[in-house]
C-alpha cells in the first residue's frame, strides 16, 4: 500500500513540475522570448536555408532565439513572415509556399522546414503538396499522431480556428509522414502536446529524438537546438553546418557525418 501511494506522489509530482514549468514559460511570454545563453552553442558554418514556423497563437518574435541559435551553428535561417500563427487554413499554406519559393529562389536550394507546434503539422502538409521545394521537415512538439480531439488545447484551438482540430479546412493526411526525411523531436516535460502525439512511429516519421524541456521551451532550449542540428545531419547531411571540434564535444558523440552514414 505504501508502494502504491508513493508512486501515485511521484507521478503527481511529476506532472506538477512540467505544468508550473509551461506556466513558467507561459508568464515570461508577456515580456518577450526567454533569454538564451546562445554563446553556450559554439559557431559553425556552411550549414543549409531553414525557414522555422511558430506554433498556434504564436509570431515570428517567439522563434527569434531559435533562429539565432540556429545562426549561430551555421544555418541560414529565416523568418516565416505571416503575423500570428491563427490555424491551418488554405491561405495558411499560400501563404507557406509564396514564403518557401521565395527562399528556393533567392538560396538556390530546398528549404529545411523546422515547425514548433501547429507549426510543424503545418510544415508537414506543405511538405507534401510541394515535395521538390523541401529538403526535410523537423518538428518540435507537434501532434503527429494520435486523437487530436483529446488534445489539452484542442477546445481553445477548435473555438478560435472555427473548425475541428482534427478535420482542418485543407487536403489532407495528418498522420502520413512527408516524402522527405522527417524528424519529430518530443520532450517528457510537454504538458501541451504529451509524448504519446509528438514522439511518432515509422507512419509519421523517419526518426525521434528526445529532449528535455516544456512546450514553450523549444525555441529557448539549448539542448533542442543542438537537437535540430543532428536531425538535420541525419536528414540531409549534405546541408549539415560543418562542426568545429568545440561543437562535436558539446554533442558528445561522434562526427554527426559518421552518424548519418
Amino acid at each position: 500500500m505504501v508502494g502504491v501511494f508513493r508512486d501515485f506522489v511521484a507521478r503527481n509530482m511529476h506532472h506538477a513540475s512540467c505544468v508550473l514549468d509551461e506556466a513558467r514559460y507561459y508568464a515570461r511570454s508577456f515580456f518577450g522570448p526567454m533569454p538564451t545563453r546562445l554563446d553556450l552553442l559554439p559557431a559553425g558554418a556552411g550549414g543549409g536555408s531553414v525557414l522555422v514556423l511558430p506554433g498556434f497563437l504564436a509570431c515570428d518574435a517567439s522563434t527569434r532565439p531559435l533562429r539565432r541559435g540556429l545562426k549561430r551553428i551555421g544555418y541560414h535561417v529565416f523568418k516565416l513572415g505571416m503575423g500570428r500563427n491563427m490555424g491551418v487554413s488554405e491561405q495558411t499554406l499560400y501563404d507557406v509556399d509564396m514564403r518557401v519559393r521565395e527562399l528556393v529562389q533567392r538560396r538556390g536550394e530546398p528549404i529545411i522546414l523546422i515547425g514548433w507546434s501547429l507549426g510543424g503539422l503545418i510544415a508537414r502538409e506543405y511538405a507534401k503538396h510541394a515535395p521538390e521545394l523541401v529538403r526535410a521537415v523537423i518538428t518540435l512538439g507537434s501532434p503527429i499522431q494520435g486523437d487530436l480531439r483529446t488534445l489539452p488545447i484542442a477546445r481553445l484551438y477548435e473555438w478560435l480556428a472555427g473548425h475541428k482540430v482534427d478535420a482542418p479546412p485543407i487536403d489532407c493526411a495528418l498522420d502520413e509522414k512527408p516524402p522527405q526525411p522527417t524528424a519529430a523531436i518530443w520532450s517528457p516535460r510537454d504538458t501541451v502536446v504529451p509524448l504519446a502525439y509528438a514522439r511518432g512511429n515509422r507512419r509519421s516519421c523517419d526518426f525521434d529524438i528526445e529532449v528535455r524541456c516544456a512546450h514553450l521551451g523549444y525555441c529557448t532550449d539549448i539542448d533542442a537546438m543542438l537537437a535540430i542540428d543532428r536531425a538535420i545531419a541525419r536528414c540531409c547531411p549534405e546541408a549539415a553546418s560543418h562542426k568545429t571540434a568545440a561543437l562535436l564535444a558539446y554533442h558528445g558523440a561522434e562526427p554527426i557525418a559518421a552518424e548519418a552514414a
